[in-house]
């Protein structure tokens, strides 16, 4: 699997959890419940909710089942394929080496040439965020 394909479907899993919990804090605010009285329903600190409902935070599935049956909606999960189509690859074949040229022009034709292979950018955290948002 390509660089390019990981980065697409981890970006579609940020957006999927954001949305994810998103869903769960509408759900609870519906069912007319603070996190302090989600909290005592559970038997856990209302910290722990805090926690489950960031968006930096990894809750347990187990966790997550048992806050929604709580306010009353029903977890579902799914393993689908991920609709991602990749990209076209940038094209490096308009770059020409001269023989006849002098050195240099060659070493400046050879960074550019490095420079076209080096498209690829990797995404931070931060921009996974930003997109997901």
């Amino acid at each position: 699997m390509s660089s390019v394909r990981k980065r697409a479907i981890a970006k579609a899993s940020v957006r999927n959890e954001f949305a994810l919990k998103r869903a769960l804090v509408d759900a609870r605010e519906a069912a007319g419940l603070n996190q302090a009285q989600l909290a005592n329903q559970m038997g856990v600190n209302r910290s722990t909710i805090s926690r489950m409902e960031r968006v930096d935070s990894n809750p347990r599935i187990s966790e997550l089942i048992e806050y929604a049956m709580h306010v009353g909606v029903i977890l579902k999960m799914r393993v689908v394929q991920p609709d991602v189509v990749e990209p076209p690859q940038p094209r490096t074949s308009s770059i020409r080496f001269d023989a006849r040229a002098v050195p240099e022009q060659n070493v400046l034709e050879l960074g550019r040439l490095r420079r076209a292979k080096r498209v690829k950018r990797e995404f931070s955290e931060s921009d996974l965020l930003k997109d997901a948002l």
